[in-house]
């Protein structure tokens, strides 16, 4: 039902919650919202009356309303991915990735010749005569392993509600999760991302780094 809606929402630029509608400039803008805001406009007055919640919603009360905003928020995460990286990390304003915001910001939304972390290879990207993608950016190698490492949890968790929790605990790659070991990484993570999300992580670790040892046994024989 909400994934109709928001089908719905790129035919007419508005964003159906519970047959009212809550007017935005561009799909994209929606990136910006966490939980947090979702709650406030799903106790937005509309015509007099609140948003509220979907009947079909499990929950009562701030429950059913906190279900409702973590489903929008995965909505978003799952269409936008990228541009809910960008809108995160620009939120965290840390002085270490003001370089980082700046050329996510430049670059994933641009119509053309966009930056996917799901699909951009960073180091043809960034190639030194790419002027466009580099354009006042000081430290470029600093700026490429960030991207790096964001690649590399984006292929194990896109969404950032998941990323973000790795990336604070300076999780940056498959090796990283499985040095831990499954049972030290379940016991950490599976109460924050539910213990199916947090083992879907782990075996995508796990397939990764053997990915990546493959990989460099291949790069050696050669």
């Amino acid at each position: 039902r909400l994934v109709n809606q928001l089908q719905v929402a790129h035919r007419t630029g508005k964003l159906i919650i519970n047959r009212r509608t809550l007017e935005v400039k561009s799909l994209q803008d929606l990136a910006k919202l966490d939980r947090d805001d979702w709650l406030k406009l799903i106790d937005k007055k509309v015509n007099g009356k609140p948003v509220g919640v979907p009947s079909d919603i499990p929950g009562k009360g701030k429950k059913q309303k906190e279900n409702y905003a973590d489903v929008l928020v995965r909505i978003i995460e799952d269409t936008f991915p990228n541009e809910v990286i960008a809108n995160r990390i620009e939120r965290k304003n840390r002085p270490e990735q003001k370089e980082l915001v700046k050329f996510l910001k430049e670059n994933v939304f641009k119509e053309k010749d966009r930056f996917d972390f799901a699909t951009t290879n960073i180091d043809s990207y960034l190639q030194p005569d790419n002027a466009r993608a580099l354009s006042g950016i000081s430290d470029p190698d600093s700026l490429i392993n960030q991207l790096k490492g964001i690649q590399r949890l984006f292929k194990l968790a896109p969404r950032y509600s998941e990323m973000g929790l790795l990336m604070a605990d300076g999780i940056h790659s498959a090796h990283c999760i499985t040095r831990m070991g499954e049972n030290v990484f379940l016991k950490k993570y599976s109460e924050k991302l539910g213990m199916k999300q947090a083992l879907v992580i782990y075996e995508k670790a796990q397939q990764q780094k053997a990915k990546d040892e493959e990989n460099r046994d291949v790069e050696e024989k050669e």
